[in-house]
Parts: C-alpha cells; sequence; structure tokens
C-alpha cells in the first residue's frame, strides 16, 4: 500500500465481503466481529474464486462491461438503501469497467500468459488456507461468527458494490460465472 499510495491492493473481495457482515451486525442481523476474522474467514472462499477464475473456469475471458443494474433489489436486500458515498463508487466502477484497457487479454495465448503469471500466486494458496485453519478459522460455511451460509454468499456477492475496486467477483460477474464460482468455492470440501 505504501509503494502505490493507495489501500486498494490491500481492499480485495475478502475485506468487501466484511463490510457487508459489519453492515448486517449493524442491523442486528448477526453478532459484531473483529474485522481481521471476518478477512480471514473470507479469504479462503476468495483464494477459490480466484482458483476458479485463474485455474480453468474461464476458458478465454471476454471484455467486460457495465454491470446493468449493481445496486438491484438483491443488492439492496443485503446493503440496504445505498448512501451517496456507495452511489458514488459504483458509478466509479461502472466508468472503470466501460474503459477496459487494450491490454485485456483477447486470444488464447494473452489468456494462458495471464495465467502462466498467476500460477506462482495461486500456488501458494495451500499455505494460507493451512494457515486460516491452523489459526482457527474453517474453510466451510459454517455459520463462523455468526455468518450464515447465506451471508457468506452475499458478502462475496455485493461486497464489491461498496467499494470502487476490481476485484475477482468482478472478473467472474462480468464472465457470466459468478454463480458457478460461488457455487464451487462455497461448496468444496
Amino acid at each position: 500500500m505504501a509503494a502505490i499510495g493507495s489501500s486498494r491492493p490491500a481492499s480485495g473481495c475478502e475485506h468487501h465481503a466484511s463490510h457487508v457482515w459489519d453492515l448486517l451486525a449493524l442491523r442486528g442481523a448477526r453478532p459484531r466481529a473483529l474485522h481481521g476474522l471476518q478477512v480471514g474467514y473470507a479469504t479462503v472462499f476468495a483464494m477459490r474464486l480466484q482458483q476458479f477464475a485463474f485455474g480453468g473456469g474461464v476458458s478465454l475471458p471476454r471484455r467486460p462491461g457495465p454491470v446493468a443494474e449493481p445496486l438491484d433489489a438483491g443488492a439492496r436486500a443485503w446493503l440496504g438503501e445505498p448512501p451517496p458515498a456507495v452511489i458514488e463508487a459504483v458509478a466509479e466502477k461502472q466508468q472503470m469497467l466501460a474503459a477496459v484497457p487494450d491490454s485485456w487479454p483477447q486470444d488464447p495465448q494473452s489468456w494462458a500468459d495471464v495465467r502462466a503469471r498467476l500460477a506462482p500466486s495461486l500456488a501458494r494458496f495451500d499455505e494460507v488456507a493451512d494457515a486460516l485453519r491452523r489459526a482457527g478459522i474453517p474453510d466451510r460455511g459454517q455459520g463462523y461468527l455468526g455468518i450464515d451460509a447465506q451471508m457468506l454468499r452475499a458478502g462475496l456477492r455485493y461486497g464489491g458494490r461498496l467499494r470502487a475496486r476490481y476485484t475477482v467477483v468482478d472478473f467472474l460477474e462480468g464472465q457470466g460465472v459468478l454463480d458457478e464460482a460461488l457455487d464451487w468455492a462455497l461448496d468444496r470440501r
């Protein structure tokens, strides 16, 4: 973050999920929990989403575009009525999605190159998952910290609406495979 001058490198879908769960705690839908524990819990599932996206779940990515209704009834059911800061974040992300750079992989070789560059990072995920297990953070949607399976899915799905950050969730949504990826990530044993 210091090198970039922004919190963007540390603001992925696992952090966004934690913010959704904080909102739910504020409304009394679940008990409050420490941000770090929530992020640790979501990290296992975020890694699985990345494994799905870059480990074979997406054969050749299509160019993403803005989401039709990012604050639809489903999002509002979990996030509540969006305040101006959320509306601004959504508008900024929509602009990002409309301005995809020319470097977006458009052929099998460029996509293979992207996946090859990411492979060493993906290979370390088992170590991270093991460390989280040793810390007592489960790798299944079992109601940890008062987060039931629906809250887990909603946190991952809608958390990105709270910040103008492009994460693996946005990538998967843009590819039309987010539900499939969430099923895969949340149901893995």
